[in-house]
């Protein structure tokens, strides 16, 4: 009989039981009925009075009730259009994996110094994203990046249409703040709204349809801030998929322990899909804590601390209580280098996705810093992580034939395989890495196939040097270059 282990039992059940699972949710109960948390925004207070919630001043409380009122309307899984496919999120796909954004700083692979980031950067990544055969979700690295016109009336749409430019995957967007507005009478619900029917009209596709994640921020503790209310009421008005990303520092903004910070987290999370569903019901969510850990010695954040993999066992099996598609942490690091840290933290990042099932995945590729540094080294060196991973989640094939008993027996004792023909059993299961080194460990092979850095950039220029333009319609060129930034316009 054929059984094939592929982590069916996710990794999240070695940490997390039933038990600690309801226990956490009690908590998180009580704290948003007997403590609650603020909203500073008028609309959302208003949304929240309508179901009954309790208000004072702009802290509000809610219960059970309504709670399981709002998670019955989440759904379970979703699509997101692209230009060049349709990526599903939930339990039934495989992960879905987004690049990260935010970092203002750059490690430049060929001068190896630190310096801001600009547009060439964000498009270089643009390029390896669209080039990845693990990537499936854009995004925009580094955003407000040197050589963008600061004083354009808005500088969020002319960032995103170089994510419709230069790929072809559905879009995750980063969320649109008060700095991206100049003209205050402007809300940013409408101006993300606007943004989106540009993303619909260029794919020529009706306003209801998903096309984009609209990222969405809390603030701990205990808060859902404006900026992320507006984010949400501009995604729910154009029918836009959700992922709320709640970062905490231990001990200074949310409590000391691992469970303590997963049950604050939650409480947050839990809150804004609340809201979410008040406004819209059936509005597709995905949930995530993304805290690691704090450093005391320096009151830092750390995102490549163990802590980061335990508060992200408590996040999958929330969401899977919860019944919501549940975003885990990346391949994040304190490290400053693509070095033995970067890759060690790298990997645990990376773990969670794939050893405990999740159904998405941001920041997997290039992160260093603390989220203040992409690298396209580490970007390049990442992807070989989300491979092993990949590979490890297939797990093993246990058959009869698969033993290989019978070619033992015509080989026999002292034989040696290699008189056989290579099955496609071997090349199947076998990750055979193009990058790693793999060729033993004598001088001669080490000078001759180079260190891993060394490979890793040859990597870029190569994939810098393929990479072509997606096929864009005059029209389409056309329709873009309204948006798109000095620089980065069709010739026409």
């Amino acid at each position: 009989m054929d059984t094939r282990y592929s982590l069916k039992r996710p990794v999240q059940d070695l940490f997390v039981d039933q038990k600690d699972v309801e226990l956490m949710h009690e908590m998180t109960i009580k704290v948003l009925k007997e403590t609650g948390f603020a909203v500073d925004h008028k609309d959302a207070l208003e949304v929240f009075r309508k179901a009954g919630a309790q208000i004072d001043g702009n802290i509000v409380k809610i219960d059970e009730k309504l709670v399981n009122q709002c998670l019955e309307t989440v759904p379970r899984s979703f699509k997101v259009i692209g230009r060049g496919s349709i990526v599903g999120i939930g339990p039934e796909y495989e992960p879905a994996i987004a690049t990260g954004y935010g970092p203002p700083f750059v490690l430049d692979h060929r001068t190896n110094e630190y310096r801001k980031g600009t547009l060439d950067d964000t498009v270089n990544l643009l390029k390896l994203i669209e080039t990845s055969d693990v990537i499936t979700v854009s995004n925009l690295s580094v955003l407000d990046a040197e050589g963008l016109d600061m004083s354009l009336e808005n500088t969020y749409t002319p960032q995103q249409m170089l994510m419709l430019k230069y790929t072809t995957r559905p879009l995750c967007m980063g969320a649109i703040g008060l700095l991206n507005i100049k003209d205050k009478n402007k809300r940013l619900r409408d101006a993300l709204e606007e943004n989106t029917r540009i993303i619909q009209e260029f794919y020529g596709i009706g306003y209801d349809q998903v096309v984009s994640i609209q990222t969405v921020n809390g603030i701990s503790p205990l808060q859902i801030n404006y900026d992320a209310a507006e984010n949400i009421f501009g995604a729910i008005q154009a029918n836009q998929a959700i992922q709320t990303a709640v970062l905490s520092l231990p001990n200074i903004t949310s409590p000391a322990s691992v469970m303590g910070t997963a049950v604050h987290d939650n409480i947050i999370t839990l809150a804004e899909i609340c809201l979410m569903q008040l406004i819209k019901p059936g509005t597709p969510v995905i949930r995530c804590s993304l805290t690691g850990a704090t450093d005391m010695r320096f009151t830092a954040m750390t995102v490549g601390s163990p802590e980061v993999l335990l508060t992200a066992m408590c996040t999958l099996a929330l969401g899977r209580y919860y019944g919501i598609p549940t975003r885990v942490c990346g391949s994040e690091t304190d490290a400053y280098e693509p070095d033995y840290q970067a890759g060690a933290e790298a990997f645990q990042g990376l773990l969670p996705l794939y050893w405990g099932n999740a159904d998405y995945e941001f920041h997997p590729a290039g992160i260093l810093g603390a989220f203040n540094i992409i690298s396209l080294e580490k970007f390049i060196l990442d992807e070989e992580i989300i491979r092993y991973h990949q590979r490890i989640r297939n797990g093993i094939t246990f058959s009869a034939e698969k033993s290989f008993a019978e070619t033992m027996h015509k080989i026999g004792p002292r034989g040696n395989f290699l008189q056989m023909r290579t099955p496609k059993d071997y090349k199947k299961e076998y990750l055979l890495s193009n990058l790693m080194h793999k060729a033993g460990s004598n001088l001669k092979t080490r000078d001759e196939k180079g260190t891993l850095r060394e490979n890793a950039i040859k990597k870029i220029d190569q994939r810098l040097a393929e990479y072509q333009v997606p096929e864009t319609t005059p029209e389409q060129m056309k329709f873009l270059n309204q948006y798109l930034p000095e620089g980065h316009k069709y010739n026409l």
